[in-house]
């Protein structure tokens, strides 16, 4: 990625620079140099603003937000999720949406606000199911399973856990079976 970087710099073409910059940035989340990837995000959040490129600033917004909440940033999370769902919102990326008001229902969640997050998760459920992505309603499934839960809901968290272990299964994946059946307790 440093190379491709640096060719599309020496080229100066900034859609490339920020492809580069967003992947670098997530290499180095997984890495664990949150600082660094972070840096790369507001970088790429910057020159996605300078070009015009909403649903990509939306992206980039999301994905600052994630490095925030591995941060323990959490309302300087919330405040990106919620920055990014506007902007998918007003453009009409329904997919960027969900994915925004997901990660902003996990914030509000380790925030303790669970109502909100419960409202936020069930937007999020509701999109996902509309534009049949089911492995990311399996992860809403599993989110409104724990917010449920931790609100003493025992019928909704098992219902939805179970319906997500069941999407998970149908999809083999292991991720999203790991997430429900740990909640389940299974």
């Amino acid at each position: 990625y440093e190379e491709g970087l640096a060719i599309a710099r020496l080229i100066g073409n900034q859609d490339l620079v920020a492809r580069f910059l967003n992947n670098m940035a997530i290499q180095q989340r997984r890495k664990g140099d949150l600082q660094a990837s972070l840096r790369m995000n507001q970088e790429s959040l910057a020159i996605r603003r300078d070009i015009g490129d909403r649903t990509n600033e939306a992206i980039s917004l999301n994905n600052i937000g994630n490095v925030l909440l591995d941060l323990d940033d959490l309302k300087g999370a919330s405040e990106h999720y919620e920055k990014s769902a506007g902007m998918s919102r007003e453009i009409g990326d329904r997919r960027g949406l969900a994915r925004a008001l997901y990660n902003a229902s996990e914030s509000l969640r380790l925030q303790g606000q669970l109502a909100r997050a419960r409202a936020t998760n069930d937007e999020a459920l509701k999109i996902r199911r509309s534009i049949d992505d089911p492995g990311s309603v399996a992860s809403s499934l599993a989110g409104l399973g724990n917010i449920a839960m931790l609100q003493g809901d025992l019928a909704t968290a098992k219902q939805s856990l179970t319906e997500s272990l069941e999407i998970g299964r149908r999809l083999q994946s292991m991720g999203n079976m790991a997430d429900s059946v740990y909640f389940l307790g299974e």
